[in-house]
């Protein structure tokens, strides 16, 4: 089963598809978003925001990530998605990520939350607490718990919440971990 996340221009009247990704959610994607953009979700598998000032929010997270993910060159690819997002004519883009939200329901709407905030603050040591997980083996029925883990940085959150993996020599993989695969 593929895990897909969506970046889409206009979602209300004709929505079009930006960008996708298989896997993950792309780092630049996430400082589109709020934390008063997810206050207002109400757990819902996507969010639409405000393409100009998402795009401000990009730009000034992207410093910030840059020290995170040093092995990435996520400023010029990060300054490329801004050029991409600034000749749309979209008023909103929305991200959606049902799939996610969908594998991971207890886990990924809370570290998504925490990831976003500590991007907005810049704080590199924020703390996020993955709960144990009731889990039942498909094959022979019995019940389990995944182990609580602990995430003790802003990096470690983020991919984390975004199945990111920055130790890539792969140009094209590490793109689309950045900004997916855009159609723009």
């Amino acid at each position: 089963m593929s895990i897909r996340a969506s970046l889409i221009a206009n979602p209300g009247a004709k929505p079009k598809v930006l960008a996708e990704s298989v896997g993950w959610i792309p780092l630049l994607w996430v400082p589109l978003m709020s934390s008063l953009d997810l206050a207002r979700i109400a757990n819902r598998p996507y969010i639409h925001v405000d393409r100009k000032k998402a795009i401000e929010q990009c730009g000034r997270a992207t410093p910030f990530l840059v020290a995170l993910f040093p092995e990435f060159d996520l400023a010029a690819v990060a300054e490329d998605f801004a050029a991409h997002m600034r000749r749309l004519k979209a008023k909103t883009i929305a991200i959606e990520f049902r799939d996610h939200f969908a594998m991971r329901p207890q886990i990924f709407f809370p570290c998504l939350t925490v990831a976003v905030a500590a991007i907005e603050a810049k704080d590199t040591k924020s703390k996020f607490v993955s709960p144990a997980i009731p889990t039942t083996n498909p094959f022979t029925g019995k019940s389990g718990k995944t182990k609580a883990m602990t995430f003790r940085t802003t990096r470690d959150i983020l991919c984390h919440a975004l199945s990111l993996d920055p130790v890539t020599d792969d140009d094209d993989l590490m793109r689309d971990q950045l900004i997916g695969d855009l159609w723009i």
